[in-house]
């Protein structure tokens, strides 16, 4: 293998770990978004 293609391989790699990161993070955000609704709903505090 060249050293170009073990650059782009290294660059595949780190973008898809970049993407499945910020997956991980929106589910997260958007996890505690719905918490944070049903807790309002039901009259309780949202962050307590």
């Amino acid at each position: 293998m060249s050293q170009v293609d073990t650059v782009h391989n290294l660059l595949l790699l780190s973008g898809s770990g970049i993407l499945l990161y910020m997956r991980v993070v929106l589910m997260v955000l958007g996890a505690f978004i719905l918490l944070a609704i049903v807790n309002k709903f039901l009259g309780g505090n949202p962050f307590g």
